[in-house]
């Protein structure tokens, strides 16, 4: 019995020991006056955002370039941007024939290959539709993108003309999204038979196109 009484004076003090020593660490942590953390031992290098310097010099060459393209073609190319190492241009209808047949032909352009033509639906716009087209230089390895845009019932320029190999690209997006490509010497679904109805896999397919 007097062991035990004896013993309980000794773990009243351990503990209160125990909570002056937390409270003291936790007031030199909250009161110190230094705002930064003590110097790193470490000598590992640090991890930079990779795309910020694998990408710089030809964003940079790239933005150079868009201003370039701006200048030539102010009447059709309404903007451009650069994301990493693409540059896209954006054009109204009315540019399709002319900034496409520049950029094949002009000397610092060479775009001579269209890769794709493909369509993308943005029901909340006004102008839903947008028209990409993605093109290649063989001859300066570079690839661009171009953007139009059209509503329902509004048409497109066909790029047949300057390049043989949107024909079937165009009929695509014609199929699976109704848009009208105006001068397309034979613009006929590609993918789904005519008598196929369903609405909702045609967006902006209207009747009178059915």
């Amino acid at each position: 019995m007097l062991s035990r009484v004896a013993l309980r004076p000794a773990h009243q003090a351990l503990r209160a020991a125990a909570a002056r020593s937390t409270t003291s660490a936790f007031r030199s942590i909250h009161g110190s006056s230094s705002s930064k953390a003590s110097a790193s031992p470490f000598t590992e290098p640090t991890s930079p955002n990779p795309s910020l310097t694998l990408y710089a010099k030809a964003t940079e060459e790239l933005h150079t370039y868009g201003s370039y393209l701006m200048q030539c073609l102010p009447k059709f190319i309404q903007q451009f941007s650069v994301l990493n190492d693409e540059l896209t241009l954006y054009i109204p209808p009315s540019g399709v024939i002319p900034v496409l047949t520049f950029l094949r032909d002009h000397s610092q352009c060479q775009f001579k290959s269209v890769m794709d033509i493909s369509g993308v639906d943005f029901p909340e716009r006004e102008k839903r539709f947008e028209v990409v087209y993605h093109l290649l230089s063989v001859k300066y390895r570079g690839r661009i993108r171009v953007k139009t845009y059209a509503g329902e019932g509004d048409h497109v320029p066909s790029a047949i003309e300057v390049f043989k190999g949107a024909d079937w690209y165009e009929r695509e997006a014609w199929d699976l999204f109704g848009i009208f490509f105006s001068g397309h010497p034979d613009l006929r679904r590609i993918l789904t038979d005519y008598g196929l109805h369903i609405p909702h896999l045609y967006l902006g397919f209207t009747e009178q196109y059915l």
